[in-house]
């Protein structure tokens, strides 16, 4: 049996197509990135734009996200990226080395910024994973003290029961 809802974690109750957006936004992204590389163009690039912007405002005015600071991390990398490629275009239709290095600086930050993000994520994780080894061993332990305590009263209560012989 899968759990999707393990996948949908992370989202409002309404925004689980919110991750259907941020998937194919990404894929275009990287198709457009991929023919980029190639050699430049100002239609796509503008595409590219386009869709980042789209998301990055998505996130901004949905809020799709149950936890405060997974909004937050999502719109600052979405505004960061947006930047970095902003600069990007500038720097490849002015011919200006101080932009693109600028969109390489704020790139570089962004990649620091999701890599925090994701030290984070495994902390939680790993938080997560403790936690629930804990409940299994305090459920594992009330048992066996439930156990050893129905134990004790069957003892007493079989040696005091007014069948035994010396009640």
């Amino acid at each position: 049996k899968m759990h999707w809802q393990q996948v949908f974690y992370d989202y409002k109750e309404k925004y689980p197509w919110y991750l259907g957006v941020e998937m194919v936004i990404s894929v275009v992204i990287g198709a457009l990135n991929g023919v980029m590389k190639e050699e430049f163009c100002a239609a796509i690039a503008n595409t590219f734009l386009a869709l980042i912007g789209v998301q990055c405002l998505l996130a901004i005015l949905l809020r799709p996200f149950i936890a405060p600071f997974e909004t937050f991390f999502h719109i600052t990398l979405s505004t960061l990226t947006f930047l970095s490629a902003l600069l990007l275009v500038i720097g490849e239709m002015r011919d200006s080395e101080s932009a693109q290095a600028a969109s390489n600086y704020v790139a570089l930050i962004a990649v620091v910024f999701s890599s925090l993000k994701m030290f984070v994520d495994v902390l939680y994780l790993s938080r997560w994973f403790h936690s629930r080894y804990k409940r299994r061993a305090r459920r594992r332990n009330a048992r066996r003290v439930a156990q050893r305590d129905a134990e004790k009263k069957k003892q007493q209560t079989g040696r005091l029961s007014p069948k035994s012989p010396l009640a």
